[in-house]
């Protein structure tokens, strides 16, 4: 608090009067900082970056996993948050510093940037940085595991020198308002970067293929126990970045949940060829067995702007251009595609171009009641396929048909 006197108009009493005031305001404030902000202002968190193995030798295209240690000398005064989603928002709350500055790329930085401006620009309504909960600081090293590879992806042999700088450590606050993010800075840690080994890769991907297999059993079977090392392959093919890696990954949507179990589509936006990835996608697209599903339709959509240098198009309204021209592609495939393959591809189409129908027909006040050339020739399709269709699907069809004063398909 600070007074100002003028003391041509106001006597000494006056002012001893104020100062002996102002001088209790004070103690009273030095006090309240002494209480709620002294632990912060002597408080220091510090973050060690090392190597999961203790390793400091890989091969390009090896994994690599790193942990981050978070120490906080005064426990219970900062805090860090848990989780992080991959892709995430641009600037992460990690950011890996790399000397030298050539040799090596983040692997999906295109895609961080684009994010992080269509977050900002408002054309996207979610944040790409989630997280799920907070950890508190203290003396017990609090320990985050990173695949180091989903950041900074080796192109060339040599020595590098890695330091993270974090933001995601905040004080805890007793008072409303937003704190303040921390920026830590972590240890010099030094890499040495061998050529690749075909023959080690040739064995890596052998194996890779034996332990995805036995991965797709477990899923099937629900198992609620399997061997750790099965989730291994999923990273180790994701890393490699050599043609038959990426191959695996796009032959991997024929089944979904071990896509998604494995993380595949950040694996695939992270390959260092997208156009090699567009080509595999677009011969599996055409494959009259391969089914489409809406995972498979979104990464051929991300690719497809990948692999023309648009990156930044990601999340803005041209997005949506890519998307009705694959539409109409897929429509006219429809027909060539057989059995379980062709009924996923029309669920495909339904469950896009009438996502607007998914759910009870009360919602549908603001939908265009004047159908598209595309949803009039998506509803003949699904209509003449009904019965293959899911129930789920099948509701999505009859609520478009009563929204537009059609007779519903009875299954």
């Amino acid at each position: 608090m600070l007074l100002f006197f003028d003391l041509d108009r106001v006597n000494i009493s006056s002012v001893k009067k104020h100062v002996k005031i102002d001088s209790a305001y004070l103690a009273a404030l030095v006090c309240f900082l002494f209480v709620f902000c002294l632990p912060a202002l002597g408080q220091t968190v510090s973050l060690e970056l090392r190597t999961k193995t203790g390793r400091a030798e890989f091969h390009v295209g090896e994994i690599i996993l790193v942990d981050l240690l978070f120490i906080s000398d005064t426990p219970d005064a900062y805090e860090r948050n848990r989780g992080i989603s991959i892709p995430e928002g641009y600037p992460m709350p990690d950011t890996f510093l790399v000397e030298p500055r050539e040799g090596w790329v983040d692997p999906l930085g295109d895609y961080r940037k684009a994010l992080f401006r269509a977050e900002h620009s408002g054309h996207f309504p979610m944040a790409g940085s989630m997280f799920f909960a907070k950890h508190v600081l203290g003396l017990e090293p609090y320990v985050l595991s990173l695949i180091l590879n989903d950041y900074v992806r080796f192109s060339r042999p040599g020595r590098y020198v890695l330091q993270v700088e974090d933001t995601a450590v905040i004080p805890i606050s007793r008072r409303l308002g937003v704190p303040e993010h921390l920026a830590v800075t972590s240890n010099r840690l030094e890499l040495v970067i061998l050529p690749d080994d075909s023959g080690w890769q040739q064995n890596k991907l052998r194996e890779t293929l034996e332990t995805l297999a036995q991965l797709q059993e477990v899923i099937d079977s629900h198992a609620r126990s399997y061997s750790a090392s099965l989730n291994d392959s999923c990273v180790r093919l994701r890393a490699m970045g050599i043609s038959a890696a990426g191959t695996i990954m796009v032959d991997s949507l024929r089944h979904e949940d071990l896509f998604s179990y494995c993380s595949f589509q950040p694996g695939i936006l992270e390959f260092p060829d997208p156009r090699f990835i567009l080509v595999r996608l677009r011969k599996r697209f055409n494959d009259p067995d391969f089914p489409v599903t809406y995972t498979f339709f979104n990464t051929m959509a991300m690719i497809s702007l990948l692999a023309e240098g648009h990156a930044d198009q990601l999340f803005g309204p041209n997005h949506e251009k890519i998307d009705r021209r694959l539409e109409q592609q897929l429509l006219s495939l429809v027909s060539v595609k057989r059995g379980e393959a062709k009924t996923e591809t029309i669920s495909t189409l339904v469950s896009m171009c009438f996502a607007a129908y998914g759910g009870d027909l009360g919602e549908f006040a603001y939908v265009p009641r004047e159908p598209s050339r595309l949803n009039i020739r998506v509803l003949q399709v699904a209509t003449a396929n009904f019965q293959q269709l899911s129930p789920g699907v099948q509701k999505i069809v009859n609520n478009y048909r009563k929204a537009h004063g059609l007779e519903t398909t009875r299954p």
